[in-house]
């Protein structure tokens, strides 16, 4: 049965990667069509008649969300919350999401519900990735699933032979292995007290990824010192 249950679950899941293909050449075709004014009519048009997650998420393959303007964005967050800033984080608009306390705060959310990897700069920037990915990196809730059954053996290797589990999460995700901003680039942006909070976080999980991955699992240390700052800092 549970065979069964794998093997249907990856014939759906090839199904959605065929239709999710399908769906960015057609967004494409679309935004080389159109001029902008008309794109962006277009996908406001189509609100009416789709979830507010498939709408955002539509916004962001046509290209809307990557440059619509400051304003709108605002008020598009007023009315959808977290549901746009997860969309926002993957159309590289960390701009946005760090220059807003409540936009911050809802993107510091989404990270403390488990969902940290919504958060990552998916871009192939050659700079530092921005604060915010920072702090989602630190809370992505399959790196510490992964330190008990590891997804790749590339992973197990380096998780296995010594390393930081920090730097073994660089064989995780390509991602894990960037260097990330400080609170620097968006102090005076977002509330201050809850980005003292962040620091303090960020500082224990600086100190404790910093051990042998060995550490990880054969002690409870490094665990109980991270949850504890957690529930300091956040409740």
């Amino acid at each position: 049965m549970w065979q069964n249950r794998t093997v249907s679950g990856m014939s759906e899941g090839a199904q959605f990667g065929k239709q999710y293909r399908r769906l960015l050449v057609l967004a494409r075709s679309i935004r080389d069509a159109l001029p902008a004014a008309e794109l962006y009519a277009l996908w406001d048009s189509m609100k009416a008649n789709l979830s507010t997650d498939k709408w955002l998420y539509l916004g962001r393959i046509l290209g809307q969300l990557a440059i619509i303007e400051e304003g709108r964005l605002t008020a598009l967050f007023v009315e959808h919350g977290r549901s746009l800033v997860k969309e926002l984080a993957l159309a590289n608009r960390f701009d946005f999401i760090e220059s807003h306390s409540d936009v911050f705060g809802a993107a510091i959310e989404i990270a403390l519900n488990g969902n940290g990897f919504q958060l990552q700069d998916m871009t192939n920037r050659q700079n530092e990735s921005p604060y915010i990915s920072h702090f989602g990196f630190a809370l992505e809730r399959d790196s510490y699933q992964a330190v008990f059954r590891p997804e790749t053996p590339r992973f197990g290797q380096a998780f296995a032979s010594g390393m930081s589990f920090r730097e073994s999460l660089g064989y995780r995700r390509r991602s894990f292995s960037r260097a990330f901003a400080d609170s620097s680039s968006i102090k005076g942006k977002v509330d201050d007290e809850l980005l003292a909070r962040c620091e303090r976080f960020l500082e224990t999980f600086a100190r404790v990824s910093g051990l042998k991955s060995k550490e990880w699992t054969t002690s409870l240390a490094p665990w109980s010192e991270l949850v504890s700052s957690g529930v300091k800092e956040f409740g």
